[in-house]
């Protein structure tokens, strides 16, 4: 019994994460690198009110050295991602759009 058990949550697994997969998979193909900018934005813009190190940081203040140099290192490494993934898409736009003008001339 504990095999059938095993393998229906096996099967039930399978076709709910292949589901998601598949529909990140769209996503992903659709919306390149925009929606991941998007997101950023929006999470960024609801942290910046006290959570960039700086006179409006709210921490305790046994916790502020390092919660400062936690969010610091936060949000210069997702500004970082986020101008990455932005130099892609438009790359990946320009030669999608390149690749496309050649073809269609040839």
């Amino acid at each position: 019994m504990s095999d059938l058990g095993t393998w229906i949550v096996l099967t039930t697994e399978t076709m709910f994460f292949s589901v998601l997969f598949f529909a990140y998979t769209i996503a992903r193909l659709r919306f390149t690198g925009v929606a991941f900018l998007v997101t950023k934005g929006i999470e960024c813009g609801k942290d910046v009110e006290h959570l960039v190190p700086g006179r409006a940081f709210k921490f305790d203040l046994a916790q502020r050295h390092g919660a400062e140099q936690f969010f610091w290192l936060h949000f210069v490494m997702t500004d970082f991602h986020a101008l990455h993934r932005a130099i892609g898409s438009a790359s990946a736009s320009a030669s999608a759009s390149a690749s496309a003008s050649a073809s269609a001339s040839a």
